[in-house]
């Protein structure tokens, strides 16, 4: 993953945080998928997926993200993203109407 940066909560007495920075697009969509549903597979935690650091996401990976809250559902799971509302990514979510398919959060 050379556009997006990844950064996953080290140990289970840190925030069940995992914050998304840089370019979210197609290579980086297909490998942060399977990362992300090992990781939490490996959790009885409930998660929240920050993108506010997000600059530009493609729709490969916002179905991504889809497909993720889905097998995250799957296994019991609450998963929630978070955005900032006036960002371009919001925006994206919402022309797109992704928006009624994801738990979102705004953010503070």
């Amino acid at each position: 993953m050379n556009n997006l940066q990844v950064q996953f909560p080290q140990t289970p007495s840190e925030s069940n945080t995992i914050v998304l920075s840089g370019d979210f697009n197609t290579i980086e969509a297909m490998h942060f998928k399977v990362d992300l549903i090992n990781y939490i597979s490996k959790s009885h935690e409930d998660f929240i997926l920050d993108i506010t650091a997000i600059k530009n996401m493609d729709l490969t990976a916002l179905n991504a993200l889809i497909i993720a809250q889905k097998e995250i559902h799957k296994k019991g799971r609450k998963f929630t993203i978070q955005a900032h509302r006036n960002s371009p990514i919001f925006e994206l979510l919402h022309l797109t109407k992704f928006d009624r398919h994801l738990n979102l959060k705004i953010a503070a």
